[in-house]
């Protein structure tokens, strides 16, 4: 069985989502990598990254998105149009 390290980084965020880019790598070597956003959520629903940065005591990572996440926001704008 092949092994992989697995790295996450912060690409970027908005007022909600934060942007994750992760890789699987076998040494030097990139296999796959892809995007994720999360969000935090308390109980009476989204917190924003204002917020829960502050609480942590960091800066927002105000970075332009990457091509990528701009184009994955696109589509899922588009999608949700069209199912709600």
């Amino acid at each position: 069985m092949q092994s992989y390290a697995l790295r996450f980084r912060i690409d970027a965020c908005d007022a909600q989502w934060n942007y994750v880019r992760f890789e699987f790598s076998d040494g030097e070597r990139v296999c796959a990598t892809g995007y994720m956003k999360g969000a935090v959520v308390g109980k009476k629903g989204f917190i924003s990254n204002a917020e829960s940065y502050a609480t942590l005591g960091q800066p927002v990572y105000a970075a332009p998105l990457p091509d990528a996440v701009g184009h994955w926001r696109n589509v899922e704008r588009d999608m949700v149009s069209k199912v709600w």
